[in-house]
């Protein structure tokens, strides 16, 4: 509402729109033994007890629950992927006078279980085949090597290399392309790395530039000081009072290279925990061991949930978002100058071509269902659905429209009603005015004449 434009909300209707909706939706996969399954949690809004909600997987209805209440409601479905892929579904309502937002549409991806290389010294592969095996089928595929090189990096998803004693330019050069393809790096050190030329700037990490040995040159040995709570792997994590238990007693001092981020640092300030993205993958740097040879961490209750959080956030690196609302860009990336062909609702297809950088948004989102872009044999399904807030059909009253519309300005006032007589203020304001001036022009007259007459000549 521009500056000068008085508004006042006017009631048109007093009809009230019932509409069956979906106001939330959760996915989550979890892996059984050998089976994955996948979970499905919705928030209804039923218009009476025992309308019917389905869960339609692949065109076809696999399941189906009937509301418990009128109103908003919980709901909730499992299914057993039979295979490793993409899948497309929906849950639905009954049919309404609004079937915009009867059906909550969904992408996920079932893969199979993320596989992990380690290279490693005996005692930190010790540890970590521990921590990874800890049940009979463990959510990871963990696999011991003793190679780096590219034919040995390209079947894993997340790569270990603990306690080397260096890097050499060609296994640099595996693990660097390794994570630009996509994969994960994770580097540890120990009793067999050499400070001195281990090769860490072939990485694009930092610099390490010695071995730090706190009961040497501390009073006591390091403790973890500060993370980043925000960041994946210390999200679950933050807060708790278990990470200051571990203490290490030996450390790699590593200058972090521009355009790292420094994920968690010990009580002496050194880094505790590096990353750097690149390309489609990430290389993280852990500056002490997985073993015992120079910290307690691997005794300790923060060791597997750790490397869990490690693993898990490496391999979810790759996942592409699939869930997107009407009126969303949809990112896409891919070589400069080539284009992706998008396949929407109805059948229309678009085209969207990558800029100089490789990147470019598909922004026809105008309505809710499954899409399909292809580039090439790149293919990415992706589902859109309408803003659960525009489901809401209950009409606003004057003061909240009031406030929604003209709550910005600092010259209108706070209320309607505050509003109108701020109006009828201004139109007494403007009457007075027009008599001021009148007045004015009348006084201004009077002396004109009365000048006049006094100039007049005598006779």
């Amino acid at each position: 509402v521009p500056n000068g434009v008085t508004f006042e909300p006017i009631h048109v209707g007093q009809q009230a729109y019932a509409n069956r909706y979906f106001d939330d939706f959760e996915l989550t996969i979890r892996r059984r033994e050998e089976n994955t399954v996948t979970r499905f949690d919705a928030r209804y809004h039923a218009l009476a007890q025992n309308d019917s909600i389905s869960l339609v997987l692949e065109g076809e209805v696999v399941d189906r629950k009937f509301a418990t209440t009128t109103g908003l409601g919980p709901v909730s479905f499992q299914h057993i992927a039979p295979r490793a892929g993409t899948y497309q579904g929906y849950l639905s309502l009954e049919s309404d006078d609004l079937n915009a937002d009867n059906r909550h549409y969904f992408t996920y991806e079932v893969t199979a279980r993320p596989s992990l290389l380690v290279v490693a010294a005996d005692r930190d592969a010790f540890f970590l085949q521990s921590a990874f095996e800890l049940a009979e089928r463990s959510r990871f595929d963990f696999t011991r090597g003793q190679r780096i090189t590219g034919a040995a990096l390209f079947r894993h998803d997340v790569v270990f290399v603990a306690n080397a004693e260096r890097l050499t330019q060609q296994q640099g050069t595996a693990l660097r392309s390794f994570a630009e393809r996509g994969g994960s790096v994770v580097v540890s050190f120990g009793d067999a790395t050499t400070p001195a030329g281990f090769g860490l700037e072939q990485l694009g990490i930092g610099q390490l530039t010695e071995v730090v040995r706190t009961g040497v040159s501390e009073t006591r040995s390091a403790v973890i000081g500060q993370v980043e709570t925000q960041h994946p792997i210390f999200s679950v994590l933050a807060g708790s009072s278990v990470l200051l238990r571990p203490s290490f007693r030996t450390y790699a001092r590593v200058l972090p290279a521009t355009g790292t981020a420094v994920l968690g640092s010990y009580d002496s300030g050194d880094p505790f925990l590096i990353e750097k993205r690149i390309g489609q993958g990430t290389i993280l740097v852990y500056t002490s061991s997985f073993g015992t040879s120079w910290t307690d961490l691997a005794l300790h209750e923060l060791f597997v949930p750790l490397v869990y959080q490690i693993a898990t956030y490496a391999t979810a690196l790759g996942e592409r978002l699939r869930q997107f609302s009407v009126g969303d860009p949809v990112p896409l990336s891919g070589a400069s100058g080539s284009t992706w062909d998008v396949s929407a609702p109805g059948g229309a297809v678009y085209k969207v071509t990558m800029d100089t950088t490789g990147t470019g948004f598909f922004r026809e989102t105008g309505g809710p269902g499954h899409h399909v872009a292809v580039l090439g044999e790149d293919t990415y399904p992706f589902s859109v659905n309408t803003d659960a807030r525009e489901s809401v059909l209950a009409a606003r009253g004057e003061a909240e429209t009031y406030a929604a519309i003209a709550g910005g300005r600092s010259d209108l006032a706070t209320t309607p009603q505050e509003a109108a007589i701020s109006s009828e203020e201004s139109e007494q304001e403007l009457k007075l005015w027009r008599i001021a001036i009148l007045a004015v022009l009348g006084l201004f007259a009077l002396e004109t004449l009365l000048s006049h007459r006094s100039r007049a000549p005598k006779a």
